[in-house]
């Protein structure tokens, strides 16, 4: 969960700078970072199953069934009753060099997934 609030916030920050600052970034953050987790969580799969740890075939379905499943978790445990509010400022707080580096693994994260999304999950 804590790789979630980490991603949330670097997305969230990103999302203020855009144009779309105006438009509920929370909910863009949302959809976002739901769409991101759904591709890995496949890609893994995908990835245990070429290697032989898996015995289901894993179809194209499952990413609807992920995202729906992180907007749901996310939803409920950041963005309900405003706690990423709480979760901004806590981590605002927190010294630069950290804040550096959460955004650079938020950078190396969404590169690694557009990669793999480039790649179709091909291993």
């Amino acid at each position: 969960m804590i790789f979630l609030k980490i991603f949330f916030y670097s997305i969230y920050k990103f999302t203020l700078l855009t144009p779309s600052k105006n438009e509920e970034p929370e909910q863009i953050t949302n959809i976002v970072l739901s769409l991101l987790s759904a591709f890995n969580l496949l890609f893994l799969l995908k990835f245990f199953k070429a290697k032989g740890y898996l015995h289901f075939e894993v179809s194209g379905w499952l990413i609807g069934a992920f995202y729906f499943i992180f907007m749901t978790i996310i939803y409920f445990n950041i963005i309900k009753g405003g706690k990423y509010n709480e979760m901004i400022e806590k981590y605002d707080s927190i010294k630069n060099i950290n804040r550096y580096l959460i955004h650079s693994l938020t950078i190396v994260w969404v590169v690694f997934t557009i990669v793999l999304v480039a790649k179709k999950g091909s291993f």
